[in-house]
């Protein structure tokens, strides 16, 4: 099975609500529409949106937990609608974005009636609960440059256009949509990193580490499957072997160095924190600040569980990885079933 290879030096933490969200999550995923047949419920099963939902945001508690799963499940089968003909058609990509990005600005009001709109208006009502309006506004923002991002991929794509890796880096980050989920940790942990100290520079580089080092996960776990497919620009292992002009497997072992680059400045970043909070004010932000590190540290380290023990990353021929090729239709624009890229 294909896993990332990468040394990872966090804990990994599981939130004790894997059953509670297995329960919750294929029942919210059917009422929405996301799932409409019993082969689109093996596919949930199989992609283990409730294991990844409890690693990933290992904050989650009994409240949390459900909007977690939720979350889950939508960024992944939006993603897979992108994996077909539509991700090729910029102009469909657009038709399909627009109207989630509205949501973002009506507090979870749609007047759309397929299911990928309906459950993100779902999803974006829960979301805002409870959270400052400063928090809520980059929330939006994030979404709608990972939304905005399907657009520009698509654009690329049908271009054949290839990125240099500054420019992957760059995109990548709005593309696989890191940014919200890493916004998320705080809502699933029901905190709030105060405005005031949000984008200080230890906190904003060590989240940006752990944004860097999660895409570069996710890419070493697919590349493998991904070296038949149209999307090899997608992927950071090509980008870095076309660029540097070395084989794929060599190319990997780059990423691999670079991601373990990024961990140990996150380390030493980490270790430079009681003197930045003592000097900030220990008694008004100590508390906040550990549970906001711990929480980034859990998103990628689970993350990257989650995708090496995943069918995800397998050949679709590969059973059991051969029921995560069943694809339905969620969005109204385009029917993909058996167009599979």
């Amino acid at each position: 099975m294909p896993v990332s290879g990468l040394e990872i030096p966090f804990e990994v933490r599981m939130a004790p609500f894997v059953e509670q969200a297995r329960y919750h999550g294929i029942r919210w995923a059917r009422r929405m529409g996301m799932v409409k047949s019993d082969e689109a419920a093996d596919y949930w099963h199989a992609a283990m949106m409730p294991e990844l939902a409890c690693l990933h945001w290992a904050q989650a508690n009994q409240r949390s937990v459900e909007l977690a799963v939720d979350l889950m499940t939508f960024y992944f089968f939006l993603d897979d609608q992108f994996d077909v003909a539509l991700g090729w058609d910029p102009q469909a990509v657009l038709r399909v974005v627009e109207p989630l990005n509205r949501i973002t600005f009506t507090g979870g009001v749609t007047d759309r009636t397929e299911p990928i709109y309906v459950a993100f208006a779902d999803i974006w009502s829960r979301v805002v609960q409870g959270m400052s309006a400063g928090w809520c506004q980059r929330m939006a923002a994030h979404w709608r440059d990972f939304f905005n991002g399907q657009f520009f991929e698509a654009a690329h794509r049908k271009l054949g256009t290839t990125y240099d890796l500054t420019e992957y880096k760059q995109c990548r980050h709005f593309n696989v949509g890191v940014q919200s989920t890493l916004d998320l940790t705080e809502r699933i942990g029901e905190y709030e990193v105060p405005e005031e100290i949000k984008f200080h520079p230890h906190l904003w580089l060590m989240r940006k580490n752990i944004a860097r080092t999660t895409s570069m996960s996710n890419d070493l776990q697919s590349y493998e499957k991904e070296a038949g497919a149209d999307n090899r620009t997608d992927n950071i292992v090509f980008v870095v072997s076309r660029t540097l002009g070395i084989p794929v497997a060599e190319a990997a072992e780059r990423v691999r160095a670079d991601a373990h680059d990024q961990l140990r400045d996150f380390l030493r970043l980490e270790s430079e924190l009681p003197q930045v909070v003592d000097a900030l004010g220990r008694d008004t932000y100590g508390e906040v600040v550990e549970l906001y590190v711990e929480g980034l540290k859990a998103t990628m380290v689970g993350y990257d569980t989650w995708g090496n023990m995943s069918y995800r990353y397998q050949r679709d021929d590969f059973t059991p990885a051969a029921v995560l090729a069943h694809l339905e239709d969620l969005t109204g624009v385009t029917n993909p079933l058996s167009e599979r890229r």
